[in-house]
């Protein structure tokens, strides 16, 4: 099967089901293949990212209600009656494979990997998902590099500033944090103390710190907020993180969805990482800003540390004063108050 390349591909289906961090990371591919050739892009989705898709305006969104053999089919169907000349699986999990082999015979498939059902993929397993996209971008014979920021639609832009006019935030030296991650994550949270700590700092030094997070964060975000800063609980959806984005002026964050969304918004993003390998889930384009530790047990990839006494260390450690260092280095702090230096390196 000969390749298609942009300029001939009429209909181009891209599949992406979630999660966040990955479905963030994929919008510089989709908004490369909407911007460079003539094909009609269609993506399908799962619910929780439907807004985000629609709002960087990348093509005609389509929903997988969920991801049951049964809904997988039936979508299947009815995307084999489109016609599409390339299908595009960027999850490659057994519904999307399934999603692109029910989509046509005739259709030349395309994924991260080139197997089953796919024609050809990008195949570098075990790489950062940017150095991947950028290659399926090559492989896909996009023109033109992937870039950032990623835009979002006016009315989103619109509505971000219409909430910080109403807090009387327009204008401020703004700095976003998130203190939360996905509940299935306990040892990706760096202690509340820690952003705590960061935050008073932030504040004497003229910043205003927002906090960001979902329904579930509440809690969290409102007793942080009693120290320091605005708790924004709720108050943004997804696609408005892109919008935010340009308001702030950094964002400190654990190893999160909403990380990845500021950082393909164009934001400066310092992302801490304890059990995680850093080099392969950092935000697109900081590698140089994800802040961890040198620990003999990591990255060990587990939902608990496996310490005796459950130290946590590679988080714990990872001090308030090691991040001011950091952020003082890039220009943004002056010179900080106590000895920070005399603290040993992350």
């Amino acid at each position: 099967m000969q390749p298609v390349s942009p300029s001939r591909a009429r209909k181009r289906l891209v599949i992406k089901l979630g999660a966040l961090g990955d479905v963030a990371l994929s919008l510089p591919l989709l908004q490369g293949l909407a911007e460079h050739g003539s094909a009609a892009l269609t993506v399908v989705t799962t619910p929780p990212f439907v807004c985000l898709f629609e709002s960087v305006g990348v093509g005609r969104v389509m929903v997988l209600p969920d991801r049951g053999t049964l809904a997988v089919i039936r979508l299947g169907l009815e995307l084999r009656r489109e016609n599409f000349d390339q299908v595009i699986d960027l999850q490659g999990r057994r519904a999307s494979r399934l999603l692109s082999w029910l989509a046509g015979p005739a259709t030349e498939r395309v994924g991260l990997a080139s197997h089953w059902p796919n024609h050809k993929g990008a195949d570098l397993p075990g790489t950062h998902p940017e150095l991947r996209f950028k290659e399926l971008a090559r492989v896909l014979e996009l023109p033109a590099p992937l870039t950032t920021p990623v835009p979002v639609a006016a009315e989103r832009v619109e509505r971000v500033r219409t909430w910080l006019r109403a807090q009387g935030l327009e204008g401020r030296p703004l700095v976003l944090m998130h203190a939360g991650c996905s509940p299935l994550w306990p040892t990706k949270r760096w202690p509340v103390k820690h952003f705590e700590q960061t935050a008073v700092e932030l504040g004497a030094a003229g910043y205003q710190v927002l906090w960001l997070g979902a329904r579930d964060e509440q809690e969290l975000n409102a007793a942080l907020a009693r120290s320091v800063g605005v708790n924004a609980t709720g108050a943004f959806q997804l696609p408005d993180l892109l919008a935010l984005a340009q308001e702030a002026r950094f964002a400190i964050t654990n190893d999160s969805g909403p990380m990845h969304l500021l950082a393909i918004g164009g934001l400066p993003v310092y992302g801490l990482f304890g059990p995680i390998d850093a080099g392969r889930s950092h935000a697109w384009g900081q590698r140089a800003r994800a802040l961890d530790r040198t620990l003999p047990c990591r990255p060990c990839y587990s939902k608990k540390c496996l310490l005796p006494g459950s130290t946590h260390d590679c988080l714990a450690g990872l001090l308030p004063a090691h991040v001011l260092q950091r952020l003082q280095s890039d220009g943004w702090l002056p010179a900080l108050r106590g000895e920070p230096s005399n603290l040993s390196a992350p």
